[in-house]
C-alpha cells in the first residue's frame, strides 16, 4: 500500500517511504499476519525485546544507511553520525540551535514536532479517521477525564515516523500537572494499521495531560507509543510551567503519535492543511513550524 501525504515544502502531493513495507502489509493486511499481530506484535514483551536490540552497539552499523535512505540532513545534528552508540541513541538524536526556530507570536499555532499531520473534526465526542475505527476522545484518557467541553472541537494527530526526530515540544507557553499513563498495546501508528481498523490511538500505551496554555485555553495532549517503541520520555512528568517551543519529551525507537485536542474555536488551521485533511492525507510538518492561528473553527 502506498502512503500519499500533501508535502508543504513543495505544495505537491509525495508518497512516503515506509519502513519494512512488507512487514507492514503482512501484519495489517494478511488474515495470518493480523492473528500474529494480536497475539504477539502488539504485546509489549515484543516491543521491548526489538528496543534491546536497537540499543545493542551492533545497532549503529545501519545508521548511516538508514540517513542516507531517508534523506536526513546531517549538518543538522547537534552530535555527528559517528558519536552514536546504537540506533536507538541517534534515533532520540538532538539536533542543533536554530535547526528548528519556534515563532513566538502568540497567535501563531506551531506543530510540536517533526511529523505528518491531519485533522479531524470531534463529532459527539468521536473523530472519523479515514477509513479507520472511530476514536473516543474519553478512550484518549482511558475514560478518566471530563471531555465534554472538547466535544466538536478538533483532534490534530501527528504521526511521526521513524525517519523524524523524535523529540516533541510544547507548541505554547503552558502550565500542566503530572502526565497520567494509560496501559496499553503496541500497535503501528502508520496508515496502513489505521485502516486495517486496528485500534491504535485508542488502544496503544499512552500518556496525557490537559495544558492549560496561554493562547488556546486547555488543549488536551495524548502522546502515543506505538509498534517497536519501548518507552515515551516526559522532560518534566510532574509538570509545571513552560515556555513555548521548550522540549516536552522524546521517544524511543520506532514511529509515534502526538494527539492534541482543541476545543470549539480554539483555533483555526492553515488552509492547505485543512484541505489535506478534508482529502483524508496528512500533511508534512516540522517542528515549531506555523500550521495555523488562534481562535475561529476548522
Amino acid at each position: 500500500m502506498k502512503i500519499a501525504y500533501y508535502d508543504r515544502s513543495t505544495g505537491r502531493m509525495a508518497e512516503e517511504l515506509v519502513l519494512q513495507p512488507a512487514a507492514m502489509r503482512f501484519l495489517y493486511q494478511n488474515p495470518l499476519g493480523r492473528l500474529l499481530s494480536e497475539l504477539v506484535a502488539k504485546r509489549p514483551l515484543f516491543s521491548r525485546i526489538y528496543a534491546m536490540k536497537k540499543r545493542s552497539a551492533g545497532s549503529r552499523a545501519g545508521i548511516r544507511a538508514f540517513v542516507e535512505r531517508y534523506g536526513i540532513d546531517p549538518s543538522e545534528l547537534e552530535e555527528p553520525i559517528e558519536s552514536f552508540s546504537s540506533f536507538n541513541d541517534f534515533f532520540i538524536r538532538r539536533l542543533k540551535s536554530g535547526a528548528r526556530t519556534a515563532d513566538l507570536r502568540p497567535e501563531i499555532l506551531l506543530a510540536p514536532a517533526d511529523s505528518k499531520l491531519i485533522a479531524y473534526p470531534m463529532r459527539n465526542g468521536l473523530a472519523f479517521p479515514v477509513k479507520g475505527r472511530p476514536v473516543s476522545v474519553e478512550a484518549l484518557t482511558g475514560g478518566s477525564l471530563d471531555v465534554s467541553p472538547w466535544r466538536g472541537g478538533t483532534l490534530l494527530v501527528f504521526r511521526l515516523c521513524p525517519a523524524d526526530c523524535h523529540r516533541f515540544h510544547y507548541f505554547d507557553s503552558c502550565v500542566h500537572g503530572q502526565a497520567a499513563t494509560v496501559p496499553g498495546f503496541f500497535h503501528s501508528v502508520s496508515p496502513i494499521a489505521i485502516r486495517s481498523g486496528a485500534n491504535v490511538l485508542g488502544g496503544n500505551y499512552r500518556q496525557w495531560t490537559v495544558l492549560d496554555t496561554d493562547n488556546f485555553g486547555q488543549v488536551l495532549e495524548v502522546d502515543v507509543a506505538a509498534l517497536t517503541v519501548n518507552s515515551v520520555v516526559q522532560r518534566a512528568p510532574g509538570g509545571g510551567r513552560f515556555g513555548r517551543g521548550e522540549e516536552k519529551g522524546y521517544f524511543q525507537y520506532g514511529g509515534s503519535t502526538i494527539v492534541l485536542g482543541f476545543r470549539p474555536g480554539a483555533a483555526t488551521l492553515d488552509k492547505d492543511i485543512l484541505r489535506a485533511s478534508q482529502r483524508g492525507f496528512e500533511s508534512s510538518v516540522r517542528a515549531l513550524s506555523a500550521i495555523g492561528k488562534k481562535g475561529g473553527s476548522p
